[in-house]
């Protein structure tokens, strides 16, 4: 009897120890497991993309201008403060987004906020680098179709000359 009280003595610390020791080391687990998932999602986002000609096969590797990202961010805090995108890439400026400096070192940009210039997979281009090409393409900003009305999604990626021709005849 004695030893069975020894023996359940016995259970009850390692019950305690169990439940005071495993969730602090259940929780470690869990933060090094998002942790390395948030630097793996962040690597993905560097990574260099693609670009495809008109049969999807591969031709160069490109990596996505950095101030066409940045200002990306910016259309996206413009929009998330005022649920619009802006009139003009000045107002970026005018509401503190972006600095004067930041405004003033952007180069020749064509920016289109509306839905004039639709693409045939229903992507909106907002935004035409008018002077870096590649192969054909040319840097944008495109906005993807979304279902909800209030949110907006901004991808920074080439787009065919031909495609953006097209988009421009359709406007008119």
């Amino acid at each position: 009897m004695a030893q069975d009280r020894l023996l359940f003595k016995h259970d009850n610390e390692h019950d305690f120890n169990m439940r005071y020791v495993c969730p602090p080391a259940i929780l470690i687990a869990c933060l090094l497991g998002l942790l390395s998932a948030c630097v793996a999602e962040s690597r993905k986002v560097d990574e260099p993309i693609q670009a495809r000609d008109e049969k999807g096969l591969p031709q160069q590797v490109l990596r996505v201008p950095q101030q066409m990202q940045d200002l990306s961010g910016d259309l996206l805090r413009y929009h998330a403060r005022f649920r619009s995108l802006p009139p003009s890439l000045e107002m970026l400026v005018d509401e503190k987004i972006m600095t004067a400096q930041q405004f003033a070192e952007l180069p020749d940009y064509l920016y289109e906020p509306s839905d004039k210039y639709k693409l045939r997979d229903g992507r909106i281009v907002i935004l035409v680098d008018s002077q870096m090409r590649i192969e054909g393409h040319a840097w944008c900003i495109v906005r993807e179709p979304v279902s909800a009305p209030q949110s907006i999604q901004l991808n920074v990626t080439p787009v065919a000359l031909s495609e953006l021709e097209a988009a421009a005849s359709l406007s008119r």
